[in-house]
């Protein structure tokens, strides 16, 4: 049995009326051009039935689609009173899986993203141990150099804590450095 064919959804209505518009225009300029004249002896009468019957034609069929569709109209699928065909169900089943599949993909993201920052924290850990190693060593230093029992040159103590100084200097410079790579 073969089944009437449902109008699938609103851009297929707007492309069936583009086609009813068309096929109307085509029949109604066909109608409107003459068939090939034939010789006959009355020629007068033969072209006036000719242009009787076409206009008697053209108001059937341009009249016919609008009113073929207003009648859809009528019968409920504009006003949303008839039940979801089944294309719309297999639309919302289409739109609900890639829903599921758009919200698997979000879920692997962020754990990807948490394995990534989790990678960036222990570098920058790394990173940071030798530095404050670094640290400590010169408070300890510092501390060593001004107590009292040991008395040293100020010169000398200047040109150390001064190369001290560059040395973390340049250390914390290559820490930023780092930081900025990793991000």
């Amino acid at each position: 049995m073969a089944r009437p064919r449902q109008r699938p959804d609103n851009d297929d209505d707007e492309e069936d009326e583009q086609v009813r518009q068309l096929e109307a225009s085509a029949r109604a300029l066909a109608a409107a051009t003459p068939p090939p004249r034939r010789r006959s002896r009355s020629r007068r009468s033969h072209s006036h039935v000719h242009q009787a019957t076409n206009l008697s034609r053209i108001p059937k069929q341009c009249g016919s689609p609008p009113t073929l569709r207003s009648k859809s109209l009528v019968n409920g699928r504009s006003n949303g009173s008839t039940p979801a065909t089944p294309r719309a169900a297999t639309l919302s089943h289409r739109v609900e899986s890639s829903t599921q599949s758009l919200e698997q993909e979000v879920r692997l993201l962020r754990q990807k993203l948490a394995a990534i920052q989790q990678e960036k924290d222990s570098e920058l850990h790394q990173i940071r141990q030798p530095l404050d190693k670094e640290r400590q060593r010169f408070q300890q230093q510092q501390q060593q150099q001004t107590s009292p029992a040991e008395v040293q040159d100020p010169q000398q103590v200047q040109e150390q804590l001064k190369r001290q100084h560059e040395s973390l200097q340049l250390k914390q410079q290559r820490l930023v450095q780092n930081c900025r790579n990793l991000r």
